[in-house]
């Protein structure tokens, strides 16, 4: 439920197509894009299923979702459920993105819960102590829409890691939410994710240390695989399954909606000529 695709710039090791189409490959019924304070990938991604149906394929359905980034740092992925919040998402982007330098994005907890109304939202683990109280103030304002999302991080500690958060998303009253976050489609796309690794933090492959992706574990998994990975905590895979069929916006349901000529009553023609005669009278002052 929550894929990293290159449109997270310097990042994500996998085009949006490739996502899907290893996606297929899985046999996963749904699948997430979802870059950072960014819908940018979506639009490949969908065109990409089309045409594995084309094929006569049968792609993942895709859940079109992004990863809000706080400028605190406090991450969510927001998955909107319906047509109405996946407007509301876009423009929170849009408010985060206008605020910041073209490139960047300034958004705030308050901006979530302005916006998030209809949405799915899987908190990421917590960084620092100010994490719960914003996890509290999400949870008081969408209620059963909240979700603390766990994902393995493959170093050996994962089942304590699990049971830790299990714990504090009880103690919040949070459901759990299981999630590989892939970095790439396949595993072999680990030299290249180290290389943007370099170009991103301006330096050599070989000085990025632990910087480095200590291996080829963080790709797009399976079921089966999932299952293995959360072994004892099987209810957190259930619920992104629920999650899934929860989230049934597509890209679909959207059609260009041109806009009315009439303004004021004033038609589009009307308009054009009055404007042209004020453009005159300026342009030609002496007449």
């Amino acid at each position: 439920l929550s894929a990293t695709s290159n449109f997270t710039f310097l990042t994500g090791a996998s085009h949006p197509e490739e996502l899907m189409r290893r996606g297929a490959e899985l046999g996963l019924t749904a699948l997430a894009i979802a870059d950072e304070n960014s819908v940018a990938g979506i639009v490949r991604a969908h065109v990409e299923a089309r045409e594995i149906a084309r094929e006569g394929g049968a792609p993942p359905r895709l859940i079109p979702a992004a990863r809000i980034v706080l400028r605190d740092g406090f991450t969510l992925t927001a998955l909107p459920r319906d047509r109405m919040a996946w407007g509301r998402l876009c423009r929170l982007l849009t408010v985060g993105r206008t605020r910041a330098p073209k490139g960047s994005c300034d958004l705030g907890l308050q901006d979530v819960l302005d916006w998030g109304e209809g949405m799915v939202l899987l908190l990421h683990p917590p960084g620092d102590g100010t994490w719960a109280r914003a996890a509290q103030a999400l949870k008081r304002r969408f209620g059963d829409a909240v979700s603390l999302l766990m994902a393995p991080a493959y170093d050996g500690q994962d089942g304590m890691r699990f049971d830790r958060l299990s714990r504090l998303a009880a103690r919040l009253r949070l459901p759990t939410v299981a999630s590989a976050l892939p970095l790439m489609h396949r595993g072999g796309r680990r030299r290249l994710a180290d290389v943007l690794s370099a170009i991103r933090l301006r330096c050599r492959v070989e000085d990025l240390g632990h910087s480095a992706l200590a291996h080829a574990e963080q790709r797009l998994r399976g079921g089966a695989d999932m299952l293995r990975l959360f072994a004892g905590h099987e209810d957190a895979v259930a619920r992104a399954d629920q999650i899934a069929t929860a989230c049934t916006f597509s890209l679909d349901e959207l059609r260009y909606e041109y806009p009315s000529e009439i303004a004021g009553g004033e038609t589009a023609a009307a308009r054009l000529e009055r404007l042209a005669e004020a453009g005159l009278a300026w342009r030609y002052p002496q007449g």
